[in-house]
């Protein structure tokens, strides 16, 4: 006799391995939250002007080593690096998370090495301006 495979009988099989699957997925360690800023947060806006043949040795330092540097303080933030080779300008941007300090990143220690080692490359000291965030908006 030849056995004969029957649809229906394998619907519910694949709908419990579907719902394992899923509840597993569910159940997995998940990644922390994107932390977004809120109206009242603090920000830190710093524009580094490179001599131009400096220029991407000095975006390679804001936009690579800063990071370590923000990942290593602990500090909750979200950071944005924006560059123009026309101008040899590197523009900073972070908020910080109110549980994390201003203050505390511009005494960090690791902080204060990536800044003496741009200096060499700077056409002028960095410029950095605090700020308050008024309103974050999005639009579709």
């Amino acid at each position: 006799m030849i056995a004969t495979l029957n649809p229906g009988k394998l619907i519910l099989p694949f709908f419990a391995l579907l719902a394992l699957t899923l509840i597993s997925a569910c159940q997995k360690d998940t990644v922390d939250p994107i932390y977004l800023p809120e109206v009242g947060h603090q920000a830190i806006s710093f524009t580094h002007k490179f001599n131009p043949a400096d220029y991407e040795e000095g975006k390679r330092i804001v936009v690579e080593e800063f990071s370590v540097a923000i990942e290593n303080s602990g500090q909750v933030r979200r950071t944005y690096f924006m560059s123009n080779p026309d101008s040899a300008e590197v523009y900073a941007i972070s908020f910080f998370d109110p549980g994390s300090s201003t203050t505390e990143w511009a005494q960090n220690p690791e902080r204060q090495i990536l800044a003496d080692s741009l200096a060499q490359l700077a056409v002028e000291p960095v410029t950095a301006q605090q700020y308050t965030l008024e309103l974050a908006h999005d639009s579709n």
